[in-house]
């Protein structure tokens, strides 16, 4: 069995057991936005730092910054690290502790809830929504041209760009399936029906139509990059 045939084995397992969990997870979920984005606030401190690690590493951390450091020098881990190890810290205790606060509080779910009730203005819970889903695609679009790169370089060739964009696919499926949920409550948006939490629903519909847009993405690439495959050939 060869290096690359040993990687796409253990990819192909772990994506077995990501799907399990995730199967797993939403038979045992509830059907309400704060299960969707807080887990009905029971996430401990270790399930929070594997979150937030898992979160940042992207394909901008894993890809990008060592790619940038093999052109710039070491000094580029530097110029990172000091962020991370300095202002991630003092963001939690300044700005997430308080926030964890007011969220219990007061049942504030997202930081667009949270921001618009402090100012008591729409217009500031809209402009900090439409801001954060604005730089998320960036992300996603990162996600699809990293997991194509990856797979193919750790393979050796062996799971091609299109197909490492293919096996991202399945991860975006999962969270559009999970984010969905939302679209329960379109029609009472549409009949101007009182939500009890507006925002937080709309934000689990646009994130729903993100996890859409990263699957088109996807596709998208995997066309792509079937096309210059048999250019090349």
């Amino acid at each position: 069995m060869t290096d690359g045939m040993i990687v796409l084995l253990g990819v192909l397992i772990y994506f077995a057991i990501l799907i399990g969990i995730g199967a797993f997870s939403y038979r045992m979920s509830y059907r309400t936005p704060e299960d969707f984005f807080i887990a009905r606030r029971g996430i401990g401190t270790f399930a929070l730092f594997i979150g937030v690690y898992a979160t940042n590493m992207t394909a901008f951390f894993m890809l990008g910054i060592p790619g940038a450091a093999y052109h710039n020098g070491v000094g580029m881990y530097g110029w990172v690290a000091a962020p991370v190890a300095l202002f991630t810290p003092l963001c939690f205790y300044l700005i997430g502790y308080p926030c964890w606060i007011l969220g219990k509080r007061y049942g504030y779910m997202t930081q667009p809830e949270l921001f618009g009730a402090r100012w008591n203005s729409r217009a500031v819970s809209m402009a900090f929504f439409v801001l954060l889903t604005f730089y998320m695609i960036p992300y996603l679009v990162l996600g699809v041209i990293g997991g194509g790169v990856t797979f193919e370089s750790m393979t050796d060739g062996l799971v091609p760009y299109w197909a490492g964009a293919l096996l991202v696919l399945a991860v975006g499926l999962l969270g559009f399936v999970g984010a969905a949920r939302g679209f329960l409550q379109v029609p009472a948006i549409l009949s101007g029906d009182e939500l009890e939490r507006p925002v937080a629903t709309a934000a689990q519909i646009v994130m729903s139509l993100a996890c859409l847009v990263f699957v088109v993405l996807c596709v998208r690439s995997f066309i792509k990059a079937r096309r210059a495959e048999r250019v090349d050939s």
